[in-house]
């Protein structure tokens, strides 16, 4: 984020958006003495060394993928989803970088096209960021129907809400697979 002056300008004059400043700076003296730098993406990597200047040993390692969350991943295999209801979920507290309310206007816009497609919100919010996202929610899906928003899960109970989520996806599959 500090890296990012589109993201924290959202912040408006806040104190976030200073943090972010100041962060800046602070990561930028420690890459530029490291011995090296792990970045989460090659994106990230670029975007840095833009502001640092090429940095010696720089190495991408990708964030892993629990084995916990491995498990609600079987069954999706080389099944066709053509024509069916779609289960969205979208793990993250709401914040103005996160983007919520642009995934809403997105999932209203399928929706608008004719898919059925659902979304979950898991993760919650105070703030502007969740204000916004609460209008949006309104605006676009006033009854209900097709956004559900619940407020921070612990971490060992997001794969149980992942399997949910797939067991819903799965469910019409199951009728016709039959």
């Amino acid at each position: 984020m500090p890296f990012e002056p589109e993201e924290s300008a959202r912040y408006g004059l806040h104190y976030h958006r200073i943090r972010f400043f100041v962060l800046r700076f602070i990561q930028m003296y420690s890459l530029r003495r490291a011995d090296g730098a792990a970045f989460l993406t090659k994106y990230a990597a670029d975007v840095i060394q833009l502001y640092t200047g090429a940095l010696l040993n720089t190495e991408v390692i990708h964030h892993g993928i629990p084995d916990e969350f491995r498990s609600s991943q079987k069954g999706l295999g080389s099944k066709s989803f053509v024509d069916k209801d779609i289960q969205c979920l979208y793990i993250s507290n709401s914040a103005p970088y996160k983007n919520q309310v642009f995934v809403v206007e997105a999932i209203s816009r399928l929706r608008m096209k004719g898919y059925t497609v659902n979304l979950l919100l898991v993760g919650g919010g105070k703030g502007k960021a969740q204000k916004d996202l609460e209008i949006k929610i309104k605006m676009l899906d006033p009854d209900g129907l097709f956004v559900s928003q619940y407020p921070f899960v612990e971490h060992n109970q997001l794969p149980n809400i992942i399997k949910m989520q797939i067991y819903l996806f799965l469910r019409p599959l199951a009728k016709v697979c039959q």
